[in-house]
């Protein structure tokens, strides 16, 4: 036998997000459908055809396809941006490094090895040999390719954690998505006007 505690009161995050991922009623036995959810989520945090800062998907292929897209958009008339492509092999798991463009001011995210997981930097410089972190750390374009990746999209499983400030994109097209996918993705945004459920 243990106690369960029960927040209720708000004091620290945006209330139309706490009060939202508070009525899904996750774990309990009234928990919110996933459509209901769903349809709720939409109708507080619509769409707005801006630009997203970070995306939500459910799955590694959609992350790496949306990564590609935004990078290739921003890299357009950048003349310091260095490609950093993928030489090693990786396990068929999907959670892969994809060939990338950088430059300096780009906000990358640790995939693990020598930058940990969830952990965000931004490159301050890159050269054809290396890669400079705002942290200090020098990496090799493999160190790189294996220990970095695009943020412009994440997954629902790797995002639990982190704080994502900016505008938050939820994709929730996706059969496998649940509404404690809804509950930790709209906690990771900051404020309820630029979080956006689609």
């Amino acid at each position: 036998a243990g106690n369960r505690i029960e927040l209720t009161t708000n004091r620290r995050s945006d209330p139309t997000i706490f009060e939202f991922i508070r009525s899904l009623r996750i774990d309990l036995p009234d928990e919110v459908p996933v459509h209901l959810a769903v349809a709720q989520a939409k109708a507080l945090f619509p769409a707005t055809g801006q630009r997203a800062d970070y995306t939500l998907v459910m799955s590694h292929k959609r992350r790496i396809e949306l990564n590609a897209q935004m990078n290739e958009m921003d890299r357009v008339g950048r003349e310091d941006a260095v490609e950093i492509k993928v030489t090693t092999k990786h396990q068929l798991d999907n959670n892969r490094s994809q060939d990338v463009w950088i430059w300096a001011g780009l906000r990358l995210v640790g995939a693990g090895h020598k930058m940990p997981k969830g952990c965000f930097v931004t490159v301050q410089s890159a050269d054809e040999d290396k890669v400079v972190l705002d942290t200090g750390l020098i990496l090799s374009h493999q160190h790189c390719s294996t220990s970095l990746r695009l943020a412009y999209a994440l997954t629902f499983a790797s995002c639990q954690g982190l704080t994502l400030r900016g505008r938050l994109r939820l994709e929730t097209k996706s059969g496998h998505l649940t509404s404690r996918h809804l509950y930790v993705g709209i906690s990771r945004g900051i404020q309820h006007d630029l979080v956006e459920v689609v």
